[in-house]
């Protein structure tokens, strides 16, 4: 009887000790959703005309060359350009809704509306992905 009770304490113990390291290790599936800070902070230089900050919140932009980067940075002063001309230029940015992918919870979607000083406002989806820590646009 007492050799049964010590294999009972013993595979309590395992148990326990495993139950606890399953624990601390995070699911890299079930991240928190991005916030719609998260999400202003990401696109808010597009109003504020710092089209350099914004690339740099593209994960497809990070690991890629300074010239390319600077590329993108160009077209989209382009853009705003354009936006100027036909809109008045950007005015503001609305974060309607973010909603994170049920199936694979490292991607997410927001809604942000972008308010032209023309008084016109255009919704747009703004993928996002999660990777090393943070949300980037994707």
């Amino acid at each position: 009887m007492g050799y049964l009770r010590y294999v009972i304490l013993c595979l309590a113990v395992v148990l326990t000790v495993a139950c606890r390291r399953s624990g601390a290790v995070e699911d890299p599936l079930l991240v928190k959703a991005p916030s719609v800070e998260d999400v202003d902070e990401l696109c808010r230089p597009l109003v504020d005309g710092d089209y350099g900050k914004y690339v740099s919140g593209m994960l497809s932009a990070s690991d890629k060359s300074e010239t390319y980067r600077r590329q993108l940075t160009d077209m989209m002063k382009q853009r705003a350009v354009i936006d100027t001309e036909e809109r008045g230029g950007l005015r503001d940015i609305v974060v309607t809704s973010v909603r994170q992918s049920e199936p694979h919870r490292l991607y997410a979607e927001a809604k942000v509306s972008f308010l032209y000083n023309d008084g016109s406002a255009e919704t747009v989806r703004v993928p996002l992905v999660y990777n090393d820590g943070d949300w980037w646009l994707r």
